[in-house]
């Protein structure tokens, strides 16, 4: 009986660590392949930071609207741009109703350029394999 006990808590626990890495922030998003190229410009203002290494997320209100931005890796940001209350302008696309993910940005005088003219991300680097990254030619 304890044997059987001992299994069942033990495959609990893997379900449990690979549900978690599987769900991760990040881990599952595919937020990229939805982008169409058809950016718009939207302001407001920080509500929230989050910082979930290595991705920085940040909610703005925009117009009364709560909006979640994916801005990707953190270390490509200087964190005392990112505060709440700053005010921030952003170029992008909607993926989602609620979640925005920019091409460009700028806050605290400072102008962050994220993603190419396909939507692939900057911080990815050069000569890098584009067929799994979040650009848009999937959509195309």
């Amino acid at each position: 009986m304890k044997r059987i006990f001992k299994g069942m808590v033990l495959v609990i626990m893997v379900v449990l660590v690979l549900g978690s890495l599987a769900y991760a922030r990040g881990g599952g998003s595919h937020y990229g392949m939805n982008l169409t190229g058809k950016t718009v410009e939207i302001s407001g203002i920080i509500q929230a930071v989050d910082v979930t290494f290595p991705q920085l997320g940040i909610k703005v209100d925009v117009n009364g609207k709560i909006v979640e931005v994916e801005l990707g890796p953190v270390g490509q940001y200087n964190s005392k741009d990112f505060q709440i209350g700053y005010p921030i302008s952003l170029t992008g696309e909607y993926v989602w109703d609620n979640v925005f993910i920019p091409y460009s940005l700028k806050v605290n005088d400072t102008t962050y350029k994220l993603r190419d003219a396909d939507g692939y991300p900057l911080w990815a680097g050069k000569g890098n394999c584009r067929c799994m990254m979040g650009h848009r030619s999937r959509n195309r």
